[in-house]
């Protein structure tokens, strides 16, 4: 993967964290090691120009990258062209090397939360697809990675797997992936496969950013005992370097939680 700044190149940061607003003071107090903070976009597309600052001050600190879940890329009614271009304001403010969301159909709100609908695995799909994403990186003037969510089974017969219909869509529309390392092995486990063989068939490439769930419960579940960080180091034969980015599982850790698992996964890297 490249260091430029066209739509398909993908700059390698390092090890980041999800940033959460409680965590933004003692981060611009303490300066700890991370390389990089991945910012939810839908929690700050609407916020005021000095509700923006403390962010401004991290991002002359911090790379940071925006993650959202309302782009709606495989909904059925155009695209929002108001909220994509808050998205691109809020990028260009914080000078966010790339931007991602969900390979999914429209958001649904489910309750308080939202519900990210599955998209069907046919050429029907790509088609529509396609175009979309390419109008959406152009408009946002920079990278626009998409991440797998859990594909339940199809209710008919799917034209493709998941990871061919990942790879199809990354590659024909000069997108890149944001890879959820938790979903694919849960994907493998669930269809009786090898994770590994999974990976080995999308485009290492087009790999940009890995996420990765932080331990379950502090003092819990050694490293040594993860089977997804264990999947994790074996992963980084075939996709080394990758942005990867520690996801809090469940509830929020503490942000020294995180740091330490960060350590912990940076470790196996290193040891990989």
């Amino acid at each position: 993967m490249g260091d430029g700044g066209t739509p398909g190149a993908c700059p390698y940061l390092g090890y980041g964290l999800r940033l959460q607003r409680e965590f933004i003071g003692p981060i611009l107090r303490d300066e700890p090691d991370v390389d990089w903070l991945e910012v939810i976009s839908d929690n700050w597309i609407h916020a005021s120009s000095m509700e923006l600052e403390s962010l401004e001050q991290l991002s002359q600190r911090l790379p940071l990258v925006l993650h959202g879940m309302s782009l709606g890329i495989g909904g059925a009614g155009p695209l929002d062209l108001d909220y994509l271009t808050r998205l691109k304001t809020l990028a260009e403010r914080l000078r966010a090397p790339w931007v991602s969301d969900h390979l999914c159909g429209g958001p649904r709100r489910a309750g308080h939360a939202l519900d990210l609908s599955p998209l069907p695995r046919t050429r029907a799909s790509l088609a529509h697809l396609l175009p979309r994403i390419r109008e959406a990186q152009q408009r946002l003037e920079r990278p626009l990675l998409l991440e797998n969510i859990p594909q339940p089974a199809a209710a008919g017969a799917a034209e493709m797997d998941d990871w061919t219909f990942i790879s199809e869509v990354a590659e024909g529309s000069d997108s890149l992936i944001l890879l959820d390392l938790d979903n694919l092995y849960l994907s493998a486990l669930a269809q009786r496969r090898d994770p590994m063989e999974l990976l080995k068939r999308m485009p290492a490439e087009r790999i940009c950013q890995l996420h990765l769930g932080s331990r379950p419960d502090p003092g819990e579940l050694p490293e040594a005992e993860n089977p997804v960080w264990r999947f994790f180091q074996s992963a980084l034969a075939l996709i080394a370097p990758v942005n990867t980015m520690l996801e809090p599982t469940n509830s929020l850790p503490p942000l020294s939680q995180l740091l330490e698992d960060l350590r912990d996964i940076q470790d196996l890297a290193a040891a990989a």
